[in-house]
């Protein structure tokens, strides 16, 4: 035997009702007051060019390096390699490739596209201006154009507004060489020749 039972909803009932109802897409009026904010992170400093990356990938062992506070109040490295080392804010014109100099300092608009060069062959060190507009300095002395002069360490290049420290570099012993993994040693399988052979081996 079962109860039925039956409720008939008023008008107020209904209004209540209503109210609860949720709406796909409707905005709730505490939530439109919330607004999203971009937390401040600091500005991250591009590097000029990215000039001191022109050397990645070179093969050339490396020698020494230039340093300059001139671009960049922390410091910027450049590499200095075996062979030649073009300064400049441009092109190498006097090569054939015309590739981009070594040490590119593109910001600097009293370098010359081709300032200066620095080359580096079995441990000697020299500077050569390359005819550059403003002139390369070393050791606050003007270089002669197209004249060579011995690069010691420590020493101070000036080509445009850009000051650099040359260090000299000296590569660890064997460098370039193949590390080989020592040989194994063979375990001994049974007894060796200086085994007192009054004794029985076990195996």
């Amino acid at each position: 035997m079962g109860y039925g039972y039956e409720y008939n909803m008023d008008e107020g009932d209904k209004e209540n009702m209503d109210d609860r109802k949720t709406t796909v897409g409707s905005i709730n009026p505490a939530m439109s007051e919330r607004v999203t904010r971009v937390m401040p992170t600091e500005q991250v400093r591009s590097a000029p060019e990215e000039s001191h990356m022109a050397g990645k990938g070179d093969s050339r062992q490396m020698v020494g390096l230039l340093v300059t506070y001139s671009i960049n109040p922390s410091g910027e490295l450049y590499p200095v390699r075996e062979g030649k080392n073009f300064i400049g804010s441009g092109k190498v014109s006097s090569d054939a490739s015309h590739r981009d100099c070594d040490v590119l300092i593109s910001q600097d608009e009293r370098i010359s596209g081709e300032h200066a060069l620095i080359l580096c062959r079995h441990g000697v060190y020299e500077i050569i201006d390359q005819t550059s507009s403003n002139g390369t300095f070393l050791d606050n002395a003007m270089l002669p154009a197209n004249q060579s002069r011995e690069l010691k360490n420590y020493a101070e290049i000036r080509a445009g507004s850009t000051v650099f420290t040359f260090i000299k570099i000296k590569a660890p012993e064997g460098t370039g060489q193949a590390i080989s993994a020592p040989e194994k040693e063979e375990q001994p399988t049974g007894p060796s020749d200086t085994t007192d052979r009054s004794k029985t081996w076990i195996p």
